[in-house]
């Protein structure tokens, strides 16, 4: 088995896990909020259905995404060519989320307005889901709040468009989506204390040098992979997660 075809699997676990602490916790504070008014008995119910709707959310957009990108590719007619220049511009993306997570530049600014168009037709939708008081508005909550504007979801997505199709789009968001759970998840059931400290700028920074090596590790890989047998055009090319 070639396990560098998981890299990029691996690479958007990792920026989920490390780039959630710096990034998602301001974003989604205020269900935090919300689900710290209920008992500590229910709460824990109510985390899992935010954040099962939310990941469900990231995997669809992430099967849609890779369906696209490999309906691209089809239309050019150079599946590996289109498949290379869609995973630089992932890793690219990578590398503007870790400038952003830092603090230095807000890199994706610009992208997160123009998601925020979107979120202004599904904000209210989700105001109304307040305050949460049971597992279904928990699920349905979470489904709504993946749709809020992230630079780190756009950069997970950019990955997802390089990765052959609906079902690898699919798994790469997965991937980044179980990422974010772990830090979510634990702030969610009130560790107030763990949400301020991974505030800190130098967290923040710790973060952001973690995804530019992976955005770094996204594009050797890429550059490792080898064209398709051109000595043989009836071998079919395979675009995979890598």
């Amino acid at each position: 088995m070639d396990y560098s075809n998981f890299s990029p699997i691996v690479a958007l676990f990792l920026m989920g896990l490390v780039g959630s602490g710096g990034h998602c916790v301001f974003m989604c504070s205020p269900i935090v909020a919300a689900l710290s008014l209920n008992t500590a008995s229910r709460r824990w119910l109510l985390v899992v259905g935010y954040n099962l709707g939310r990941i469900i959310t990231y995997t669809l957009m992430g099967a849609l995404f890779g369906a696209l990108g490999l309906w691209l590719a089809q239309r050019v007619g150079a599946l590996f060519q289109v498949q290379q220049l869609l995973t630089g511009i992932a890793a690219l993306f990578m590398l503007l989320i870790a400038v952003h997570i830092s603090g230095l530049y807000t890199a994706l600014a610009p992208l997160e307005r123009l998601g925020g168009r979107l979120w202004q037709k599904i904000q209210p939708l989700a105001q109304r889901l307040l305050p949460i008081k049971n597992f279904p508005g928990a699920l349905a909550l979470g489904s709504l709040w993946g749709f809020i504007p992230c630079g780190m979801v756009y950069a997970a997505l950019a990955a997802s468009l390089a990765g052959g199709g609906a079902l690898e789009g699919g798994a790469l968001m997965l991937a980044f989506g179980l990422g974010t759970l772990p830090v979510l998840a634990v702030i969610g059931l009130a560790a107030g204390g763990l949400g301020r400290w991974l505030q800190n700028v130098w967290v923040k920074r710790l973060a952001g040098i973690i995804i530019a090596a992976l955005a770094a590790w996204m594009f050797a890989q890429m550059m490792m992979k080898s064209p398709p047998n051109l000595d043989n055009p009836e071998e079919p090319v395979q675009m995979d997660c890598h």
